[in-house]
């Protein structure tokens, strides 16, 4: 084995030793700008001398774990679990390919391209990516109904009844006069009359009537025939009709 390749094997472990206890402490100081430049230092030595010694696979390996480690010296980037975790992995394949060519002399057949590509999506403070949100479904909008007429409201037609009054002509009753009144009361009480009084006063008032419109024409109607007397009164003294047969005078 070449001697330069020999010596840079060496150094290499001597400084991955360091870079080891280097992580350990950055865990608990993400922010140390002296531990990020000391990691920074390891892994660019490795670099430069593996991309001299035509080691291909160390020499992209450690340029972009070198990328990292400088925006997270100059503070571009933070240090993240995801970025802890990426460059302990880095260390671990760094240490099998100087394993790989201290035993054949050759960097060996493995495919490291997973985790360059992983160290390359972490030297970017990219944001997470955002779920789409769904777009609501346009709100259709029913076209616009025509108004329905509401039938007017029909008027109630007041049925007025039309009630014809028929005028009753007025009875004509016979001039009813205290003579007549006291007559009817003496033909009740002392003659035993047992019509009622009202039948006796109309009778009275009617028979009263005839005479007086006979007297005034001073004849008889045809066919009359003459009163009989009155039979005596027990009211002769105070009666003056002439149905009694007497007069006031004559008592």
């Amino acid at each position: 084995m070449d001697e330069i390749v020999a010596e840079f094997l060496v150094e290499s472990h001597e400084n991955l030793d360091q870079l080891d206890r280097d992580l350990v402490r950055l865990e608990r100081e993400p922010t140390s700008r002296e531990l990020l430049s000391s990691i920074f230092r390891t892994i660019h030595t490795i670099k430069g001398t593996s991309g001299f010694l035509a080691f291909g696979q160390l020499e992209s390996v450690t340029h972009v774990g070198e990328n990292l480690l400088s925006r997270l010296r100059d503070g571009t980037l933070l240090l993240t679990s995801d970025r802890t975790s990426a460059l302990l992995e880095m260390v671990d394949v760094v240490r099998g390919i100087l394993a790989a060519i201290e035993a054949t002399g050759q960097e060996g057949g493995g495919d490291h391209s997973v985790l360059v590509g992983r160290l390359e999506a972490l030297c970017t403070d990219a944001p997470a990516p955002v779920e789409p949100v769904a777009t609501p479904a346009p709100v259709q909008v029913a076209a616009p109904t025509e108004p329905v007429e509401t039938p007017s409201p029909v008027e109630a037609v007041e049925t007025v009844e039309t009630v014809e009054t028929v005028e009753t002509p007025a009875a004509t009753y016979p001039a009813v006069t205290p003579d007549v009144v006291t007559l009817a009361l003496h033909q009740q009480l002392d003659l035993g009359d047992q019509r009622p009084m009202t039948e006796i006063v109309e009778g009275l008032a009617a028979t009263e009537a005839d005479h007086e419109s006979l007297e005034a024409t001073g004849a008889a109607p045809a066919g009359a025939v003459a009163r009989s007397p009155t039979p005596a009164c027990a009211w002769t003294s105070t009666c003056s009709t002439r149905s009694c047969g007497s007069s006031a005078s004559s008592s």
